[in-house]
């Protein structure tokens, strides 16, 4: 579908350098995946994800974060508070959370 993408890209940023999971160059587009483990907490998810969005010097960043072990207590609370548009901010962020449900 996106035959330039490029995975594990690294960038310098000034001050150190970025890995992005997936960089589509054509659209400025870069897909983060995450995946919580029990030794994190939900504000460690905030953190790498606020450091992320700072330091991503694109137009568009989507974070995937699978939370296999449910730390996120909030989900719509979470993804709002990481959803921003360019209007109001200076890229645009979409989070998009899904966690396991056992039948």
């Amino acid at each position: 579908m996106f035959p330039l993408v490029r995975l594990e890209v690294s960038n310098d940023t000034g001050y150190n350098s970025v890995r992005y999971d997936i960089y589509i160059d054509e659209y400025d587009v870069v897909i983060e995946v995450k995946c919580s483990r029990n030794s994190m907490t939900e504000r460690t998810i905030e953190e790498e994800i606020g450091s992320d969005i700072y330091h991503y010097q694109t137009k568009n960043v989507f974070f995937f974060i699978y939370d296999k072990d449910k730390i996120i207590k909030n989900i719509d609370a979470f993804i709002k508070s990481y959803t921003k548009n360019e209007n109001n901010f200076d890229k645009n962020v979409d989070a998009i959370v899904i966690q396991p449900v056992l039948l």
